[in-house]
């Protein structure tokens, strides 16, 4: 487990550090850059490719997040 979070990681950092980049190249073509980052998150994501995988340390995947988010309603606004 903890060598595919590294390498999540890893693929994470190169993804960032390319992505100004091929930014500036996409300009050419009027290209957002914004879209263009989307793009390559969900490439690389488990979806498409599968370089990146979720960690369930980070992204709990049972639903134990739900019963730590306060309800707003109980607020009595």
């Amino acid at each position: 487990m903890a060598r595919s979070v590294a390498v999540s990681l890893l693929v994470v950092a190169a993804a960032a550090a390319l992505a100004p980049v091929f930014s500036e190249l996409l300009k050419r073509f009027r290209i957002p850059s914004v879209l263009f980052e989307l793009g390559l998150g969900i490439l690389v994501g488990p979806s498409v490719l599968g370089w990146v995988e979720v960690d369930p340390s980070v992204f709990p995947t049972d639903g134990r997040w739900i019963d730590e988010v306060e309800d707003p309603a109980s607020d009595g606004l």
